[in-house]
């Protein structure tokens, strides 16, 4: 695979980092800076709104760029916010640099998804992606604890820092890395943009909605989950998740072959995957050794579907759409926000042992506009009446 890839996969490191390495920060960010826990915790919804509303927006704004400016001048703004977040006097200056760099976060997952499928043959593009998004699944192994474990032992301060030092190699790599081109076409415009399968493109976009935010009804509860129904202590819970940390990035490189082998099939039939491994937690939950098992299971097919719902994405709009790419990034934000609700309403209710089973109804929702959109992506569009003309024309030359 291309050297740009790598340094793409660690830039989604880093990212991935600074998403969620706030979660067990939140009482002492608290504490330091005299907010409420609560108030805190606008930081992790405020970021998700930021990748939803401000990714698009800001890849709209850079529409006219090249890819490769773009993803430096993202990873910089990057890079220069958590600067400022780690030397942020209060928790107002904190909260506005983070909504900038979840921005950046969601135009920057768009433009590389487009970079990294055009970095290599058509036939690998799912494995290209997959190897991009392989950043997001060592982060939650490796970078959410150790920067977690950074602000624990230092300052809350470090683990943004950190981030700053890792935003910035990635920046210079990509800087040395990515070849110079021409100006893009702006998003909206020519056979890739994303009106072009306007039907097509808002059935994928749905069903990353519903497929990746099902998974966040059960996972965002999952160590009460695994203490109170399967009965595993605190100190298991922790390997549980790093086995399934390993689980989800072998998931996403898997996903991102069978996507290239059957770009039609494989979505559907990860989807349907998930939903069976979903509902036999929601069953088998109780018994520990079954649970292990599970967790492996989950973690492979929840995954596959990134590289494979991104792919598919891309596959309708066209390489050249980073609009429609950075769309399907705030879906997946979008899901994620309404699955951690629907869990919460769950546990609120009492309802935790039902979070899987519910979330596995989800999944097979997901079917079928999942299958629709792989249809409609397929189906051959009329040429333009102009274009129609300039066809006729060249086959009436050849018949003379």
């Amino acid at each position: 695979m291309p050297l740009v890839l790598y340094a793409l996969a660690l830039a989604a490191f880093a990212i991935a980092t600074t998403e969620f390495v706030v979660v067990g920060m939140l009482p002492t960010l608290a504490g330091e800076l005299s907010v409420s826990v609560p108030t805190a915790g606008y930081l992790v919804t405020g970021y998700a709104a930021g990748v939803a509303i401000g990714g698009p927006l800001l890849a709209l704004a850079a529409r006219r760029l090249p890819p490769r400016t773009t993803l430096i001048g993202l990873m910089t703004l990057f890079c220069a916010g958590h600067l400022v977040m780690a030397a942020a006097p209060d928790f107002t200056v904190l909260l506005v640099a983070r909504l900038v760099t979840a921005s950046a976060h969601g135009a920057f997952f768009g433009t590389g998804t487009v970079v990294a499928g055009a970095a290599v043959p058509a036939a690998r593009r799912g494995r290209a992606i997959a190897l991009m998004f392989t950043g997001l699944s060592v982060a939650t192994v490796i970078g959410v604890p150790g920067g977690t474990l950074l602000g624990q032992q230092l300052s809350w301060r470090a683990p943004f820092a950190a981030v700053a030092v890792l935003s910035a190699a990635a920046g210079l790599a990509l800087y040395r890395l990515l070849p110079r081109e021409r100006p893009a076409p702006a998003a909206g415009t020519g056979a890739g943009a994303p009106r072009s399968a306007p039907g097509a493109l808002a059935l994928a976009l749905a069903t990353t909605v519903l497929g990746w935010g099902a998974i966040f009804v059960p996972y965002t509860f999952i160590s009460p989950y695994l203490q109170r129904v399967s009965g595993f202590g605190a100190g298991t819970v922790t390997a549980l998740l790093l086995l399934f940390g390993v689980a989800s990035a072998a998931g996403g490189l898997l996903g991102g072959r069978a996507g290239d082998r059957h770009p039609t099939g494989a979505l559907p039939v990860a989807l349907v995957a998930l939903a069976a491994v979903l509902a036999l937690v929601g069953a088998g939950g109780g018994s520990r050794p079954l649970m292990v098992v599970l967790l492996v299971c989950w973690g492979v097919a929840g995954f596959a579907l990134v590289p494979t719902l991104q792919s598919r994405v891309v596959a309708i709009a066209g390489p050249a759409s980073t609009l429609a790419a950075t769309l399907n990034i705030a879906a997946f934000n979008i899901g994620i926000t309404a699955g951690s609700a629907l869990g919460g309403a769950l546990v609120n209710a009492g309802r935790l042992r039902a979070a899987p089973a519910v979330a596995a109804a989800v999944v097979l929702a997901a079917v079928i506009p999942a299958v629709l959109s792989g249809r409609a992506g397929r189906r051959p569009r009329r040429p333009r009446p102009a274009a129609r003309r300039a066809s006729l024309g060249v086959h009436a030359a050849r018949r003379r």
